[in-house]
């Protein structure tokens, strides 16, 4: 902030400069010279109201976000993308009476989040190193939240501060620790991001506490903002300038959802302040009976409509289907042993609206090793994995849009390989094949066409879902042209089954699902 606009504030309405935020350790680092910035926004804000010069009549504005999970330099420690899914459904849920919902800024190479392995970020995201980091993976079309393990401002040890907003490089910063549904940090500093301050402004630092002098609070707080009067006489000049948030003087330590801290305004007035409002410090309140006041989100919508807003305003309307179920995995069936390491098949159940799927594979039932495979797989409801022989590996899948992440992860399930390598090579005699009618409800033949651009001989048998054969097809001719022949399924139990087609050219598998 410069120092001619420093000057006129405090002319104005009261505002000395606060030691700068990055000497402080709170619940919220937006305090000091970060705090100072967002108030300028926030006048210029309910000026732009006032003038009339946010659009009447607005639909929905959808705002694309860009998660940065960052690790050490050795690639541990990040967050797991499921917890980031969960934040993300839980953030829109929070913004919905805003009418603003967020959605995912997919990389240009179809990344769902930006990952950043250096310690110096990870652990101390405020010092100048790792401000610098930073900058550089930043994108310039979307809400940056970058998710360390310390959202220390000044850099040093994992202190309390949860999160914070920096108004000058524009990014938002939350611990890991603090991301998920049942966390309202995220909700917290995207409120700063859209130019709210504390309740408390001015006692950011440190509450009030009338036993220190048993005195009414003093007409200028710590902070050198404007103390509110208990009755809002003053709240258009005074504390957050919000004038249907009541006066606060900082609740950070409560216990309870109940202010009891005692505070008299400098009217001599005990305070009653909202302890609900997102942007307060009342932490242990039920999470979901926090809230944003009519007059703050008539702020946040004038912020996201100034001009200094129209890079997260493309205009874009992604899919909107709600993704609300977890996917049932299908196959292979848990425990089983797969044939082969190579191109394992992992199938599991299409989700209607679904355009990703994140699969997870690891070798612990968690998910918590350094070698955790993670794929984002589009459209699909499958992947073929080449993996190590003789392994057991487990795997889960998550079904989400850009916007919608709700439907939470699916059931882990195990499997083994074996150690003996299959042949994988495509038989390039085929043109195409199907298999129909696919799913089959158990009739007495299910009908195999082969389209072949060469004569060929093949293996063709029936597998289970962990690779054993039911039945043994035998070797067939095919010749040019169009093939046909039938498998009997009448017997079959209720499952996942592949028609595989083996020569020495190579094998060609096909999914069959028997329904009853």
């Amino acid at each position: 902030m410069s120092k001619k606009l420093l000057l006129a504030l405090a002319l104005i309405f009261g505002i000395t400069p606060l030691m700068n935020a990055q000497e402080i350790e709170t619940p919220c680092g937006t305090v000091g010279e970060f705090a100072e910035l967002v108030t300028q926004r926030l006048l210029e804000n309910k000026a732009a109201l006032r003038a009339g010069k946010v659009p009447e009549g607005r639909a929905i504005e959808y705002v694309p976000i860009r998660f940065h999970i960052v690790g050490r330099s050795d690639g541990s420690g990040k967050i797991q993308e499921t917890r980031v899914f969960d934040q993300l459904c839980a953030l829109n849920e929070d913004y919905l009476p805003v009418e603003i919902q967020f959605y995912l800024s997919v990389g240009s190479d179809g990344s769902l989040f930006n990952y950043i392995e250096n310690t110096t970020v990870f652990d101390s995201p405020g010092s100048a190193a790792g401000k610098l980091f930073m900058s550089q993976a930043k994108v310039n079309n979307a809400v940056n939240i970058f998710i360390p393990n310390n959202a220390s401002t000044g850099g040093g040890g994992l202190g309390v501060t949860l999160g914070y907003y920096d108004p000058q490089s524009d990014w938002i910063v939350i611990r890991k620790a603090n991301i998920g549904a049942g966390d309202v940090t995220m909700p917290h500093e995207m409120g700063h991001f859209l130019s709210l301050p504390h309740p408390h402004n001015g006692w950011d630092q440190r509450p009030y506490d009338p036993d220190l002098d048993g005195t009414p609070a003093p007409v200028i707080s710590i902070g050198g903002v404007a103390t509110e009067n208990a009755d809002g006489s003053n709240c258009e000049t005074a504390g957050d300038f919000i004038c249907d948030t009541p006066a606060d003087y900082n609740g950070f330590g409560q216990s309870g959802c109940i202010y009891n801290g005692g505070a008299l305004d400098p009217l001599g007035e005990p305070i009653d302040p909202e302890e609900l409002l997102y942007m307060g410090y009342y932490l242990n309140c039920p999470v979901d009976n926090y809230f944003f006041s009519e007059d703050q989100m008539d702020l946040m919508t004038a912020d996201l409509y100034s001009s200094n807003r129209d890079y997260i305003r493309p205009g874009i309307t992604p899919n909107l289907t709600a993704v609300t179920t977890a996917p049932e995995l299908v196959s292979p069936m848990s425990a089983a042993t797969v044939s082969g390491y190579q191109n394992v098949m992992l199938d599991w159940e299409t989700i209607p609206g679904a355009d990703y799927y994140f699969l997870e594979v690891d070798n612990l039932p968690n998910f918590s090793t350094a070698n955790v495979q993670k794929y984002v797989i589009t459209g699909n409801s499958s992947a073929n994995l080449n993996l190590q022989a003789s392994t057991t590996y487990f795997w889960r899948v998550t079904a989400l849009n850009a916007y919608s992440s709700c439907g939470g992860v699916s059931s882990s399930r195990s499997f083994i390989t074996d150690d003996v390598a299959v042949n994988v090579q495509e038989i390039t005699a085929i043109n195409t094949w199907t298999a129909f009618p696919n799913p089959t409800t158990g009739q007495s033949e299910l009908n195999i066409n082969v389209e072949a651009n060469n004569a060929f001989e093949a293996n063709v048998r029936l597998l289970n879902v962990g690779g054993q054969m039911v039945q043994d097809l035998g070797i067939r001719a095919f010749a040019n042209g169009s093939n046909s022949f039938t498998v009997n399924v009448a017997d079959l139990p209720q499952g996942v089954y592949t028609i595989s087609m083996t020569s020495a050219a190579g094998t060609s598998n096909k999914r069959i699902v028997v329904t009853k």
